[in-house]
Formats: C-alpha cells, sequence, structure tokens
C-alpha cells in the first residue's frame, strides 16, 4: 500500500505543479488507477470518486471509456451470491449502462456489453430464488409478484421458462380473477 500512497503524492505534485499540462489529465487517471490497484473497499471507493472526477473534467478524452468501464468493474468485482444483497449487482448494472450509453463506439463496449449480460442473469437469478421461495411456500401473490418483475425486466434470462410456468401456476392457484394473467404467462 506504501507505494501506491507515495505514486499518489508524486502525482499529485505533478498536477498542483504543471497545471496547464497536457499530462495533467494521465496524471489523474494514474491516481485513480492506483487506487483500484490497491484495492480493497477504501482503494476501490476512492478509485470510483477518481475515475468519476475524470470523465467530468476530460469527458471526450479515449481514456474516458476506459474510466467508466473501471467504475463498473469495481462493483462488479464486489457483487454478492445470488441470494445476497443485490446492491453492487444493481450499481454494476447502471454503471455497465452508462459505459454502453456514453461510449457505445469505445473498445470496451462489446465486453460491457457482456459484463452487463452476466449482472442481469446474477440479478435475475436472486429474483428467481426469492419467487421459487414464495411459490413453493405457497405465497402465490408474492411469487407472482417477483416472477412478473423477473420476466418483464430480464427477458434473456436464462430460466425464464421456468419463471413464466410458475408464473402461470401462480395466478391459477389465486383464483378465477387471475386466469387471463395465468394465460398471458403460459402463452409468453
Amino acid at each position: 500500500h506504501g507505494r501506491y500512497e507515495i505514486a499518489r503524492i508524486t502525482l499529485n505534485t505533478l498536477i498542483n505543479t504543471y497545471d496547464q499540462s497536457e499530462l495533467l489529465a494521465k496524471a489523474k487517471l494514474a491516481i485513480a488507477d492506483s487506487w483500484y490497484r490497491e484495492g480493497g473497499s477504501h482503494g476501490l471507493a476512492q478509485a470510483e470518486i477518481e475515475y468519476k472526477d475524470f470523465i467530468l473534467f476530460y469527458p471526450t478524452m479515449e481514456e474516458a471509456a476506459e474510466a467508466q468501464h473501471r467504475v463498473c468493474m469495481i462493483h462488479y468485482k464486489q457483487m454478492e451470491k445470488p441470494d445476497r444483497d443485490a446492491q453492487q449487482e444493481l450499481r454494476a448494472e447502471d454503471e455497465c449502462r452508462t459505459l454502453l450509453t456514453q461510449f457505445p463506439n469505445s473498445k470496451y463496449a462489446k465486453e460491457g456489453e457482456q459484463r452487463l449480460r452476466n449482472i442481469q442473469e446474477a440479478i435475475a437469478e436472486g429474483e428467481f430464488r426469492t419467487g421459487y421461495f414464495y411459490y413453493k411456500k405457497g405465497s402465490n401473490p408474492a411469487a407472482a409478484n417477483r416472477f412478473q418483475r423477473l420476466v418483464d425486466q430480464y427477458p434473456l434470462y436464462s430460466r425464464s421458462d421456468e419463471a413464466l410456468w410458475m408464473l402461470g401456476d401462480a395466478y391459477s392457484r389465486m383464483g378465477n380473477r387471475f386466469r387471463g394473467k395465468a394465460g398471458d404467462a403460459y402463452a409468453r
């Protein structure tokens, strides 16, 4: 950790001394990279702040896409198992979408698309597990709610066919009033 701190002090000195230099942007990015490499929750949080700052000040530089890619990766690396808190997954999803919308032609776009797909699969798996828990317990309204949200938000989820089947079954168990919704789920 000490070598990263020394590097950041040196880079900050360079930035303060040569604030009009064309190397200023590269130095700011290098500071963010040093926090990213240091890792840990504190290092990654600092890296995100530095990357976002870089993107704010240098949005048209080629490295801005790299900075956004790293922000996506920060949250991707901190993702939990699908049955745990989905906070990091949701943040990773947002940051990868930002990469794809702000930098669609960057060299990171293709990897960002695949990363986004992996993140969405993990989020959907968490929703599926929760829906399945309610389904097995016989809590049909709760199961239907989870499965409906799952198939609407993540139609490419690998087990969406199972989710749709259980969604239709949950609606069927809720009575005639939900017959139309059950039919829609089965048809889909």
